[in-house]
């Protein structure tokens, strides 16, 4: 649970950060646009002072140099105005550079948070008098909200495996369905962030912060629950022959997940 509120603590202080830094970068292109235009109203005075200043070979000096400017302005092509779907080539082109940031933002905050959750983990090993109570009651309410999350997710496994039966063909339907059945696996809300190459500090899913907070409370039934609503009824509702590739998809499912939902804890569990 500390680890739990410090990780959420964090995140929000780093989503804080984020906008602190788009506010300051806001104020340095308008400090920059001012300073511009400051400047270009510093150099029109002078041309002034210069033009009024002396008297006939001064006016003759002006005189010049204002044709000279003339015949620059003359020469000088006009620029060429952007076609909209230039325009629309150059914004396109600023939108990735910015999502390219902040995606790299992201990454290193998302890393950052990682690391304390660990030192947060080891601090609680050492010191576990800081870790808060549980009470039966708050463990019960988890309990019953991941069970009736797992429920909804054997419910979408099944709607997957038939809408395959009903489009796919005839004479391989139980191959459809498997896919079919194998897919919906990784896209459930419950699971799939836990199922990424680079581990989420904070998943952005309420089904899965959910499973993270039942695994926190009791790994061996939170697993046990994901097993008899979600990885139990995938295995039976393949065909009772072949189809061993699927299964070992789902074995190696099942591993990814226990082995994310037991680095959350703050010990190794054994079951």
């Amino acid at each position: 649970l500390a680890a739990a509120g410090a990780s959420n603590a964090a995140m929000s202080a780093a989503i804080a950060a984020v906008e602190g830094s788009r506010q300051c970068v806001k104020a340095l292109e308008g400090r920059r646009r001012a300073s511009k235009h400051v400047g270009a109203e510093g150099e029109g005075e002078d041309c002034d002072e210069e033009t009024t200043g002396g008297g006939g070979a001064g006016d003759g000096a002006a005189d010049g140099h204002a044709s000279d400017v003339d015949t620059e302005m003359t020469s000088t092509p006009p620029r060429k105005k952007a076609s909209p779907e230039e325009a629309a080539a150059a914004a396109m082109k600023r939108s990735m550079a910015q999502r390219n940031n902040n995606h790299k933002v992201l990454q290193r905050l998302n890393a950052e948070i990682l690391s304390h959750q660990v030192n947060v983990r080891q601090v609680l090993q050492s010191n576990r008098q800081l870790i808060p109570l549980v009470t039966g009651e708050s463990k019960q309410k988890i309990s019953r909200l991941l069970h009736d999350y797992a429920q909804e997710a054997r419910i979408e496994l099944e709607g997957a495996v038939g809408a395959a039966l009903l489009e796919g063909p005839g004479d391989d339907s139980d191959g459809a369905a498997a896919a079919a059945m194998i897919t919906a696996i990784k896209d459930l809300a419950l699971i799939y962030p836990f199922l990424q190459k680079q581990s989420l500090a904070i998943p952005v899913s309420v089904k899965s912060r959910v499973l993270k907070m039942a695994a926190l409370y009791d790994l061996p039934l939170t697993m046990t629950t994901l097993e008899d609503e979600v990885f139990g009824p995938a295995y039976a509702s393949l065909p009772a022959e072949g189809f061993g590739d699927a299964r070992q998809e789902i074995d190696r499912i099942r591993a990814k997940v226990r082995e994310e939902l037991s680095n959350n804890v703050a010990e190794a569990a054994t079951t």
